[in-house]
């Protein structure tokens, strides 16, 4: 790290803030290292108090055990406080991956019968940044609507392996608002019920690189952003050709296989092996969940 790779700045309330940049040598060898992004200030209001999260770390030389020298655990957002934060930021500026935030964690099987934590948090975040606490109206009318709409392929369309209309999540910000005003909870929806006995296994809660566009990633991404695939399967013997499908859930049979859940255009719930998925295919269509998403 060099002295300028860190520079000093003001906020809009005049407050000094650092942003910086650390480069760092990984794996993959890469001529020009990575880097990740800082922005640090001592201007911001915490609501409901940091929590401690685990650091996913699925490789053989994780610590064993707390006294291991752990490094499990990360002080971050509470989720409540990540939702107001971006709607903070989605009301005061209005940049494509606000909106995006905003929509994707507002479906976080989390936030069920939180909304009014969210609100409080959102309250305390506009009274310190000196704005209305904003409304559905307040958002619609905004002047950066054009821009947004203009930049959002350009700002999202390379991090993603899909990336779904303006309009669609334009127009979800609707359930955003109705579920903050207590008018549309989220639903309690239950998990898939498998057609076939499995194990209590269930795959990590993380998310991978997108980048990999492997089958399972790409089932994955779809799942959680509800949108339906197209899955070439080919069993043991023949193929049953392209099936367009919602995916659920991830599971593994009592013999070992991976499975993937879906639901087909008759409402039925199939299971796939994952080891004879040869394609997939994300599509533009989404779809409203009738059991809960495990992805």
């Amino acid at each position: 790290m060099d002295d300028g790779s860190f520079r000093h700045r003001q906020n809009k309330r005049g407050k000094p803030t650092i942003e910086g940049r650390l480069g760092y040598h990984g794996p993959l060898g890469m001529p020009t290292p990575p880097k990740v992004k800082l922005d640090l200030t001592a201007d911001e209001a915490i609501v409901r108090g940091l929590e401690a999260q685990p650091v996913m770390h699925p490789f053989s030389d994780a610590p064993s055990s707390p006294a291991a020298g752990r490094l499990a655990d990360v002080v971050c957002y509470s989720l409540p406080e990540l939702l107001g934060e971006k709607i903070r930021a989605l009301a005061e500026r209005c940049r494509p991956r606000d909106l995006y935030d905003v929509v994707h964690t507002h479906r976080h099987r989390e936030l069920i019968g939180r909304a009014d934590d969210v609100a409080q948090v959102l309250a305390a975040k506009c009274a310190h940044a000196g704005i209305d606490t904003p409304t559905l109206a307040a958002i619609r009318s905004t002047p950066f609507r054009d821009e947004i709409e203009t930049e959002w392929s350009n700002m999202l369309g390379h991090q993603l392996p899909h990336l779904s209309s303006f309009g669609d999540f334009w127009s979800q910000l609707d359930d955003v608002f109705a579920w903050l005003d207590g008018s549309r909870p989220l639903s309690q929806l239950t998990e898939i019920r498998p057609t076939e006995p499995v194990t209590d296994w269930r795959p990590a809660r993380h998310m991978t690189s997108w980048r990999q566009r492997s089958p399972i990633e790409l089932i994955r991404f779809a799942g959680a952003n509800r949108l339906k695939v197209t899955i070439d399967y080919h069993p043991v013997q023949g193929r049953i050709g392209l099936r367009t499908v919602e995916p659920y859930s991830l599971r593994r049979s009592q013999q070992g296989n991976l499975l993937v859940f879906v639901v087909n255009d008759k409402g039925q719930i199939r299971s796939y092996r994952a080891d004879r998925i040869h394609a997939v295919n994300i599509e533009a269509e989404s779809f409203t969940p009738r059991y809960l998403i495990e992805f």
